[in-house]
Protein backbone atom coordinates (compact mmCIF):
# COMPACT_ATOMS: atom_id res chain seq x y z
CA UNK A 1 0.00 0.00 0.00
CA UNK A 2 1.34 3.31 -1.09
CA UNK A 3 1.98 6.26 1.77
CA UNK A 4 2.02 8.77 -1.06
CA UNK A 5 -1.44 10.91 -2.01
CA UNK A 6 -1.40 10.98 -5.82
CA UNK A 7 -2.48 13.98 -7.80
CA UNK A 8 -4.87 12.66 -10.65
CA UNK A 9 -2.93 15.34 -13.01
CA UNK A 10 0.84 15.76 -12.75
CA UNK A 11 1.84 18.41 -10.40
CA UNK A 12 4.96 19.40 -12.15
CA UNK A 13 6.58 17.90 -15.39
CA UNK A 14 9.74 18.72 -17.82
CA UNK A 15 9.05 18.53 -22.03
CA UNK A 16 12.23 17.85 -24.24
CA UNK A 17 11.78 18.14 -28.52
CA UNK A 18 14.24 16.34 -29.84
CA UNK A 19 13.89 16.99 -33.35
CA UNK A 20 17.16 17.82 -34.21
CA UNK A 21 18.85 15.74 -32.01
CA UNK A 22 16.74 12.28 -32.43
CA UNK A 23 14.60 11.16 -35.81
CA UNK A 24 10.97 10.79 -35.61
CA UNK A 25 10.23 7.06 -35.17
CA UNK A 26 9.48 4.32 -32.65
CA UNK A 27 12.53 2.66 -32.66
CA UNK A 28 14.23 6.04 -32.08
CA UNK A 29 11.51 7.12 -29.09
CA UNK A 30 11.94 3.60 -27.41
CA UNK A 31 15.88 4.45 -27.65
CA UNK A 32 15.77 7.69 -26.27
CA UNK A 33 13.25 6.46 -23.25
CA UNK A 34 16.13 3.59 -22.68
CA UNK A 35 18.76 5.88 -22.09
CA UNK A 36 16.43 8.69 -20.00
CA UNK A 37 15.59 5.52 -18.00
CA UNK A 38 18.93 4.82 -17.35
CA UNK A 39 19.88 7.87 -15.63
CA UNK A 40 16.77 7.85 -13.43
CA UNK A 41 17.38 3.95 -12.53
CA UNK A 42 20.72 5.31 -11.75
CA UNK A 43 19.20 7.82 -9.23
CA UNK A 44 16.49 5.11 -8.36
CA UNK A 45 13.44 7.09 -9.36
CA UNK A 46 11.98 4.53 -12.11
CA UNK A 47 12.76 1.08 -12.75
CA UNK A 48 10.59 0.29 -15.80
CA UNK A 49 8.90 -2.79 -15.62
CA UNK A 50 5.91 -1.95 -18.58
CA UNK A 51 5.59 0.27 -21.77
CA UNK A 52 2.07 1.74 -22.25
CA UNK A 53 0.58 3.30 -25.36
CA UNK A 54 -2.23 4.38 -27.32
CA UNK A 55 -3.02 4.39 -30.73
CA UNK A 56 -4.35 7.18 -33.78
CA UNK A 57 -5.40 7.10 -37.17
CA UNK A 58 -3.92 9.91 -39.65
CA UNK A 59 -6.60 11.85 -40.18
CA UNK A 60 -9.21 10.61 -37.66
CA UNK A 61 -7.49 11.34 -34.29
CA UNK A 62 -6.89 8.89 -31.49
CA UNK A 63 -9.30 5.24 -31.53
CA UNK A 64 -9.63 5.55 -27.46
CA UNK A 65 -7.33 2.20 -27.17
CA UNK A 66 -4.51 1.66 -25.25
CA UNK A 67 -2.61 -1.05 -25.18
CA UNK A 68 -0.14 -2.24 -22.17
CA UNK A 69 2.88 -4.01 -22.43
CA UNK A 70 5.43 -6.05 -20.04
CA UNK A 71 8.99 -5.73 -20.91
CA UNK A 72 10.93 -9.14 -20.96
CA UNK A 73 14.33 -6.95 -21.36
CA UNK A 74 15.24 -3.81 -22.46
CA UNK A 75 13.03 -1.24 -24.06
CA UNK A 76 15.34 -0.38 -26.81
CA UNK A 77 15.78 -4.36 -27.83
CA UNK A 78 15.40 -4.88 -31.36
CA UNK A 79 12.26 -7.42 -30.72
CA UNK A 80 9.67 -4.30 -28.87
CA UNK A 81 8.79 -2.51 -31.87
CA UNK A 82 7.79 -5.79 -33.36
CA UNK A 83 5.68 -6.66 -30.35
CA UNK A 84 3.99 -3.58 -30.39
CA UNK A 85 3.34 -3.22 -33.88
CA UNK A 86 1.84 -7.35 -33.35
CA UNK A 87 -0.63 -5.51 -31.04
CA UNK A 88 -2.31 -3.21 -33.60
CA UNK A 89 -5.54 -3.66 -32.41
CA UNK A 90 -7.53 -5.70 -36.09
CA UNK A 91 -10.35 -3.18 -36.24
CA UNK A 92 -7.92 -0.22 -36.87
CA UNK A 93 -5.75 -1.79 -38.59
CA UNK A 94 -3.68 1.48 -40.34
CA UNK A 95 -3.40 2.68 -36.66
CA UNK A 96 -0.37 3.61 -35.47
CA UNK A 97 1.41 4.55 -31.73
CA UNK A 98 1.13 7.51 -30.33
CA UNK A 99 2.26 8.30 -27.05
CA UNK A 100 4.28 5.59 -25.26
CA UNK A 101 4.33 6.00 -21.28
CA UNK A 102 7.19 4.07 -19.38
CA UNK A 103 5.90 2.68 -16.32
CA UNK A 104 7.47 1.03 -13.10
CA UNK A 105 8.96 2.02 -9.47
CA UNK A 106 11.21 4.14 -8.36
CA UNK A 107 12.52 5.16 -4.79
CA UNK A 108 12.00 8.32 -2.26
CA UNK A 109 12.94 8.81 1.27
CA UNK A 110 10.45 9.60 3.89
CA UNK A 111 10.94 12.09 6.50
CA UNK A 112 12.48 9.33 8.91
CA UNK A 113 15.10 8.71 6.36
CA UNK A 114 13.71 5.34 5.36
CA UNK A 115 13.80 4.47 1.52
CA UNK A 116 9.92 3.41 0.45
CA UNK A 117 9.31 2.21 -3.14
CA UNK A 118 6.59 3.55 -4.89
CA UNK A 119 4.92 2.33 -8.32
CA UNK A 120 4.67 5.62 -11.08
CA UNK A 121 7.04 7.76 -8.84
CA UNK A 122 8.10 9.26 -11.99
CA UNK A 123 6.01 9.32 -15.46
CA UNK A 124 7.91 9.19 -18.52
CA UNK A 125 6.35 9.69 -21.51
CA UNK A 126 7.83 9.73 -25.54
CA UNK A 127 6.08 10.60 -28.31
CA UNK A 128 7.58 9.12 -31.73
CA UNK A 129 5.95 10.58 -34.40
CA UNK A 130 5.92 14.28 -34.33
CA UNK A 131 8.03 16.48 -36.04
CA UNK A 132 10.38 14.84 -34.12
CA UNK A 133 10.65 12.89 -30.72
CA UNK A 134 9.21 14.57 -27.69
CA UNK A 135 9.89 13.73 -23.82
CA UNK A 136 7.63 14.49 -20.88
CA UNK A 137 8.96 13.52 -17.69
CA UNK A 138 6.21 13.97 -14.93
CA UNK A 139 5.23 13.86 -11.14
CA UNK A 140 2.39 13.40 -9.67
CA UNK A 141 3.62 13.61 -5.62
CA UNK A 142 3.88 16.06 -3.29
CA UNK A 143 7.33 15.35 -2.07
CA UNK A 144 9.51 17.01 -4.14
CA UNK A 145 8.17 20.26 -2.70
CA UNK A 146 8.29 21.75 0.32
CA UNK A 147 4.54 21.32 1.62
CA UNK A 148 2.23 18.01 1.02
CA UNK A 149 -0.73 18.13 -0.95
CA UNK A 150 -3.02 19.18 2.47
CA UNK A 151 -0.56 22.43 2.54
CA UNK A 152 1.57 21.38 5.83
CA UNK A 153 5.03 21.85 5.82
CA UNK A 154 7.52 18.83 5.01
CA UNK A 155 10.82 20.22 5.47
CA UNK A 156 12.52 16.25 6.48
CA UNK A 157 10.49 14.61 3.14
CA UNK A 158 11.91 17.28 0.49
CA UNK A 159 15.35 17.96 2.17
CA UNK A 160 15.68 13.72 1.65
Amino acid sequence: MSLLMRAPKECASWTWELDESAPSGLDSALSVAARMCAVLREHELLVPDSLEWNWTVYGSGGTGLVTRMALQGPMDDEDVPRRIARSRPVGFPEASVGSVLVVGSGTWIDATGEKRGEHRLVELTVAPDAPGIWVELALHHDIWGPFDFRGEPHPEVERQ
